[in-house]
């Protein structure tokens, strides 16, 4: 039984473009190495990285794309709600640094006051 593969059509700017975000150069950029600009150089591909992606998202069907709004929704609310975790525990960590501790009596050591003695 013979194998169908859809075959795209990719022009030769998409092959350099998915060449130059290969990960050896992601590492080189990232190192400060290897041909290139400063920040307009990141900007770039931060634009053909979401670019590809969308590109990506049209091939898929409806179904596979509605699932994965779906999933990056869910995803993008889990990180706001750690977000908002974070900056709450932020808050009550600097009122707990700024407060004096409570006066009283001291806790006695467990099991490392007995080690002692």
């Amino acid at each position: 039984a013979a194998v169908r593969r859809r075959h795209l059509t990719i022009s030769r700017s998409s092959k350099l473009n998915r060449e130059w975000t290969s990960p050896r150069c992601q590492r080189r950029a990232a190192a400060g190495g290897g041909g290139g600009g400063g920040g307009g150089a990141e900007e770039a591909a931060a634009a053909r990285a979401a670019e590809e992606k969308e590109l990506a998202k049209m091939m898929m069907s409806r179904k596979k794309r509605r699932l994965y709004d779906r999933m990056q929704h869910g995803i993008q609310k889990k990180a706001v709600a750690a977000d908002a975790l974070r900056a709450k525990r932020a808050s009550l960590e600097a009122a707990a640094a700024s407060a004096k501790p409570p006066s009283g009596k001291a806790k006695s050591g467990g099991k490392s006051a007995r080690r002692k003695a």
